[in-house]
Formats: C-alpha cells, structure tokens, sequence
C-alpha cells in the first residue's frame, strides 16, 4: 500500500508534530499499520456494549448459571 492511497494520508506531518523523524522510505508501512489500526478502533466503536456486564462483576475461576 502507498502512502496515497493511505486513509492517513498525513503521516509524514503527524510524525513532524511530534518531533519524531520518520524517513521516506518508511512513510508507506507506518501509514499502511495507521490505517490498520484505525480500521480496528472503527470496528470497536461500532460494537454494541450495552448488555456487557461490567468487568468488575466478573469472577476468575468461578462458576456461572449456564447448564
């Protein structure tokens, strides 16, 4: 994948913000693993939480109701 065709399309910029020196020739995996990651952070924001129990309310090694 090139960096065009990246849904990150400024990662060269972001990385200047950041003071962080990324070389040209690393442009084009850094946006590719960039675009990876923020297709995961879409998939988990559109997932439905509302009827997950609370990590606290569970229990390691515990039985549940289930038959």
């Amino acid at each position: 994948m090139t960096a065009e065709l990246s849904r990150a399309p400024g990662t060269a910029e972001w990385a200047a913000r950041v003071d962080f020196s990324l070389p040209v020739d690393r442009r084009a995996e850094v946006s590719a693993t960039l675009d990876h990651i923020l297709s995961v952070v879409g998939l988990l924001r559109e997932l439905d939480f509302t009827d997950t129990v609370p990590a606290t309310v569970f229990h390691a090694g515990g039985r549940d109701a289930t038959v």
